[in-house]
């Protein structure tokens, strides 16, 4: 298995039990019954880099107010709708990331997305 970026969100997010899916050459990061996050350091499109965090639309102006370095993002020109991004290259990646999951682990309702696979139980 390949080496998991950004591990210490684990131990971040450790009370919430949260476990890991292998998706698009990423990691998403499941907790509560929803998608969270998804941690992604590649050598291709290393713009996509970072912490992509699962929220709905509606939630974006109102996070990117919060946390400034949380950004949409496009991968080919599309825009995934439900998501903003980290990037791994931000100065406060860290501390950015810190407070994510701290929202998360305050049960913040504009964290995480109920998808069809956050339902499944852990593998």
């Amino acid at each position: 298995m390949k080496k998991i970026p950004f591990e210490w969100v684990f131990e971040n997010l450790f009370e919430l039990d949260p476990y890991i899916k292998p998706m698009f050459g990423a990691y998403g990061v499941y907790a509560k019954g929803k998608i969270m996050l998804i941690l992604r350091e590649k050598n291709t499109m290393t713009e996509l880099n970072g912490v992509w965090v699962a929220t709905d639309k509606k939630f974006h102006d109102q996070l990117i107010k919060e946390i400034p370095a949380l950004q949409p993002f496009s991968i080919d020109g599309t825009v995934p709708g439900h998501w903003l991004m980290l990037s791994s290259g931000d100065d406060d990646f860290e501390a950015h990331v810190n407070t994510i999951c701290n929202m998360i682990l305050k049960g913040d309702k504009r964290m995480g997305r109920i998808t069809k696979k956050s339902v499944k139980t852990k593998s």
